[in-house]
């Protein structure tokens, strides 16, 4: 696959994950984050083993819990081979549960990490949600929008992932995955802030704390 190819397809993955989050509940996600190199820098933890290794049996212990919810809920079929009906029917309980094992992993992290880096940590992960965040309304409430806006935020989000890769098709097929990827999202990012309010603007900036380098995450609620 071309370059090109390559980085529209990832550009249309925003339109996917926009629609996959649509209508979920902002529930706590940090400690699909605590694992990342990046994170733990940013949280002042990278050199104390003890605090890391706690992380990652959290980590894994959440992950092989929220992996086998699914099959629990299908009776032990794959969610993509059941009819459209039946995914419509399993796909709030699936939901539910998943909510569920979010909460007792965040209690969980309280007892691993300080105040001071549970609230970073919360920064972190908005910043990891970037547009995606605001556009799938995870932060609606927080910030103070009403469903018209993110009716009106969601079209003019999906109008600029749909033009983006043709627009800058030359500019992009010289780029990496990786920059391309970067490139849209910090783009897109700019393009959904600026259809805020000053003051969803300043709740927002809030709600990320200071800027951090961080990688794209997969897997973000």
């Amino acid at each position: 696959m071309a370059r090109n190819s390559i980085a529209k397809y990832l550009l249309l993955v925003f339109i996917v994950t926009v629609l996959f989050q649509l209508n979920r509940s902002a529930v706590a996600q940090e400690h699909l984050l605590v694992n990342i190199q990046a994170v733990q820098d940013e949280l002042g933890v990278t050199d104390n083993e003890a605090v890391t290794t706690k992380l990652a049996e959290l980590v894994e212990k959440y992950r092989k819990l929220e992996s086998m919810v699914a099959f629990e809920v299908t009776g032990g079929r794959s969610f993509m081979s059941l009819p459209t009906r039946q995914q419509n029917e399993a796909r709030p309980k699936i939901t539910a549960k998943v909510r569920e094992l979010d909460k007792l992993a965040a209690e969980e992290l309280k007892l691993i990490l300080t105040e001071e880096q549970i609230t970073r940590l919360a920064q972190l992960r908005v910043q990891a949600f970037g547009a995606e965040g605001i556009v799938s309304g995870n932060f609606k409430e927080q910030i103070g929008m009403d469903e018209n806006q993110l009716k009106e935020m969601r079209t003019s989000a999906k109008a600029f992932a749909e033009s983006f890769a043709s627009d800058r098709s030359e500019e992009l097929s010289k780029m990496t995955q990786d920059d391309a990827r970067k490139l849209f999202f910090d783009e897109m990012t700019a393009h959904v802030l600026a259809q805020l309010t000053e003051e969803q603007q300043q709740k927002y900036k809030e709600m990320t704390g200071e800027p951090a380098e961080l990688p794209r995450f997969k897997g973000l609620r």
